[in-house]
């Protein structure tokens, strides 16, 4: 890819700048209290902090990348972790999910809700599921209408979901590239390792956090916390892929880098609030954009 004209990174430079300066001092400080983020006109930005030994040291922390309009690049430490999220990311549940909302819609008396709207809450809590499709006047029923779907989806859930056909080799190579690999999300852990294990995959994956691991649910950046904890990395040595907002948001609140998929019902432009450092059509075109 050629190099990027001087005006256009000016011109990515006044678009980006702000969100990326703000979004590496969250992730910086966590790593380093001490730590500050310096930018060129070059479309660099450097983080400066101090070591263990007293050593003040600067690091080259991203970079624009070529075409100007992503940024690339966890230069300041070595990526260490990539966690996904599984509903959309890594997985297509929706024939599940739709069935097994609208069976416990029925088990309330309430009238089945569209698919499409169904899918549109893949990735939120059961509650917010609810009071999505019918209303914030069923709030007090989310308890029993996630009872209701638990119960659904332990007979058909797993039957009715298929992983997406990039997940085996591109996992199988972030590995060979020493990369530890997570995921992380609103589903209940023991479905998703059972749709790993019935595929033969479940070995690919060091750390899963679902629905159950956790208090709060997405955006709550408490199961990457907890998956980041689990694997001894910091925000900076981590990545965050997912297909939603509220997995953007995510990222966002736990301080780590995020890349978007569009493998879901989120379109490109949903995501132009989010400081995201890629924007993927399918899970396949992952490596080659983390070579930076």
């Amino acid at each position: 890819m050629g190099k990027m004209p001087d005006e256009m990174r000016q011109q990515a430079i006044a678009k980006y700048g702000d969100m990326i300066t703000s979004s590496l001092e969250r992730q910086s400080k966590t790593a380093f209290p001490d730590s500050s983020i310096e930018s060129t006109e070059r479309g660099e930005w450097s983080l400066s902090h101090t070591t263990e030994n007293g050593e003040r040291v600067i690091d080259l922390a991203v970079r624009l990348a070529d075409n100007g309009r992503r940024i690339i690049g966890f230069d300041c430490m070595e990526l260490q972790a990539i966690l996904f999220d599984f509903d959309y990311t890594l997985a297509d549940s929706s024939r599940g999910v739709v069935r097994c909302v609208n069976d416990a819609l029925h088990d309330l008396g309430l009238p089945p809700a569209v698919p499409d709207a169904i899918c549109r809450t893949i990735g939120m809590s059961l509650t917010d599921t609810l009071v999505s499709l019918a209303g914030p006047e069923r709030a007090s029923q989310g308890p029993e209408f996630a009872r209701r779907f638990k119960h659904h989806a332990d007979q058909a859930m797993a039957d009715l979901t298929v992983l997406y056909p990039a997940v085996d080799p591109v996992m199988r190579l972030l590995r060979r590239q020493g990369k530890k690999l997570g995921i992380v999300s609103t589903k209940f852990r023991y479905r998703i390792e059972g749709i790993l294990q019935r595929d033969s995959l479940r070995d690919l994956f060091d750390v899963i956090v679902g629905g159950e691991d956790v208090a709060g649910h997405k955006p709550d950046p408490e199961g990457l916390r907890r998956a980041m904890a689990d694997l001894h990395c910091s925000p900076l040595q981590v990545l965050y892929v997912g297909d939603s907002v509220i997995d953007a948001e995510t990222a966002k609140r736990a301080g780590v880098s995020f890349v978007a998929v569009l493998s879901g019902v989120t379109s490109r432009s949903e995501f132009a609030g989010y400081p995201a450092i890629e924007i993927v059509e399918n899970l396949s075109q992952l490596p080659e954009r983390l070579a930076c």
